[in-house]
């Protein structure tokens, strides 16, 4: 039986935890991103709730996956990728330090910002994104994160934004679903300032509402004494991906997503 929302409550922070010990998921290894998140959430939302709700928000997690895994922390080299469906800045703070947090780690070894507006929907997307960039660049001189970043933006604005910015993005992330071929440009740029272009199959929506709300238990209006929240409409606020390898052998040993969701 899926757990009961408190009417209270309008953020929803979800953590899945260490995924690689769902059976169901790893069975299938063909599995596209926004299965292994609604897997992931399923099993949020049968779990568990943290007894310390902070006023309007509560975390649901698999506590008993939550930083799970064979290896000591120090072997472990930490990639995240942040889904942001807005160039709200708040949103990508929370995002970062809910994870660094919730992870347990005083640094991520790269993270990776993917920003879901289009550029054919924004003029002022590369000025957003250079907004976007200085908090990173923040948790960087921090020391909370080795390098950095960004995907699926154009050549230009990619070229663009390292340009502009203090710490330069090593790497550039790019969905071979909607570029079949790496740029030649883009190659040549990359090559000469030591960019990893790294490619990925994520959706440009990772996280569908309409795939959400099926999730959630919707109470009957009649039953008064029942306080549950009736979540008429959501949206996501935030994703994160985080994955795990094992230095020097590149094998998995961690991954999982977190997601934030705010309640009407």
């Amino acid at each position: 039986m899926l757990c009961q929302i408190p009417d209270s409550v309008s953020k929803l922070f979800l953590h899945t935890g260490n995924m690689l010990y769902y059976t169901d998921v790893t069975k299938q290894v063909n599995m596209a991103t926004t299965e292994q998140i609604v897997e992931g959430l399923k099993t949020c939302l049968s779990c568990e709730k943290l007894p310390d709700q902070e006023d309007d928000s509560l975390r649901l997690r698999r506590s008993i996956l939550i930083n799970q895994t064979d290896e000591d922390k120090k072997n472990l080299q930490t990639m995240v990728k942040v889904f942001v469906p807005t160039t709200d800045l708040n949103y990508l703070h929370e995002a970062l330090e809910y994870t660094l947090s919730d992870l347990e780690l005083p640094c991520i070894d790269s993270v990776i910002l993917s920003c879901q507006v289009k550029e054919d929907d924004s003029d002022t997307l590369l000025d957003d994104l250079l907004l976007m960039w200085k908090i990173l660049e923040e948790l960087v001189n921090k020391g909370q994160i080795t390098s950095i970043g960004i995907s699926d933006v154009s050549t230009e604005t990619f070229v663009n934004l390292y340009k502009a910015v203090e710490v330069k993005p090593s790497i550039n992330q790019i969905n071979l679903t909607a570029c079949c071929v790496v740029p030649q440009d883009l190659q040549e740029f990359c090559k000469e300032h030591d960019i990893r272009i790294l490619t990925h199959n994520d959706p440009v929506d990772i996280l569908p509402v309409d795939i959400l709300k099926p999730l959630f238990r919707v109470e009957n209006d009649q039953n008064e004494d029942d306080e549950t929240k009736s979540i008429s409409s959501m949206k996501v606020a935030w994703v994160t991906r985080f994955q795990a390898h094992i230095k020097c052998r590149g094998i998995l040993s961690n991954k999982g997503y977190i997601v934030c969701l705010h309640l009407k």
